[in-house]
């Protein structure tokens, strides 16, 4: 991702990949990266849509989220209720669940990559890890699954990790090496050794909750796009992630050449 530099307004562009055409990505010596809009958006509208490029459902939320859509059951907070519970499951056992036939069909274009390797830390008698180690397994085995090369979208992501962050998630790549140990065999090639524990490490400054109606945190996506848009105290733009989506919504008026915030 090669940066060009303007002279005229003393900005470097940032060319980003698939980004909407009336968004602009660059950066300035005050803000740092930063999206612009170069057209007025307004109140109430969506701003900025992306599919994640990773997603995780937690464990405990598997069986009533879809895994595709990200609609979630709400008939209670009783986990052994059949009705809180989503009909179509993966057909390979793995667990995950989806709210209708057409995501079912949507989802396991992506998901038969990685059923296996979901199957096996499903596995009681051999999976010992923690909760959180099972958690950032479950994220590499999703970026795995991932179309677009780990490279593509790392440098879009900002990393601020600890050493005891970088000690937990070179640990949590070891072990999915290990679970991933024939998936080559499969036509499958895993990106060079560090490149999943770095993907890991910018979870905690830029992975996206989702939540349910208690405020539970239930899954966790990575936007690379929308990690490059900055926080504010006072935001113009609302994250909502429905639909398999991650998206902004306009809070007021966002007039041309304004950059969008959170």
């Amino acid at each position: 991702m090669a940066a060009t530099e303007n002279n005229n307004d003393d900005t470097i562009e940032i060319p980003i990949l698939d980004l909407p055409t009336h968004l602009r990505c660059h950066s300035t010596p005050h803000s740092g990266r930063t999206i612009t809009t170069r057209i007025k958006i307004a109140k109430g509208t969506t701003a900025f849509i992306e599919v994640p490029f990773a997603h995780s459902i937690h464990f405990s939320a598997r069986k009533s989220m879809c895994d595709n859509c990200f609609a979630q059951c709400n008939d209670d907070n009783d986990d052994d209720d059949d009705n809180n519970h989503l009909e179509y499951e993966c057909d390979g056992g793995c667990g995950v669940r989806y709210c209708t036939t057409s995501c079912k069909e949507q989802g396991l274009i992506r998901h038969v990559r990685i059923c296996h390797l979901i199957q096996q830390t499903n596995d009681k008698k051999t999976n010992k890890n923690s909760q959180s180690m099972n958690e950032s397994i479950a994220l590499l085995i999703s970026l795995s699954s991932a179309s677009q090369p780990l490279q593509n979208v790392m440098s879009m992501m900002m990393d601020n990790s600890t050493k005891k962050v970088l000690r937990d998630t070179a640990k949590a790549e070891s072990k999915f090496r290990t679970l991933s140990h024939n998936i080559e065999k499969e036509g499958k090639v895993l990106e060079s050794r560090g490149a999943y524990a770095d993907a890991l490490s910018v979870k905690n400054l830029n992975g996206i909750g989702i939540y349910n109606a208690y405020g539970t945190e239930v899954a966790v996506a990575l936007c690379p796009t929308l990690a490059m848009v900055n926080h504010s105290c006072y935001p113009n733009t609302q994250q909502i992630t429905d639909n398999g989506t991650c998206r902004l919504r306009a809070l007021r008026d966002i007039d041309i050449g304004e950059e969008l915030e959170l």
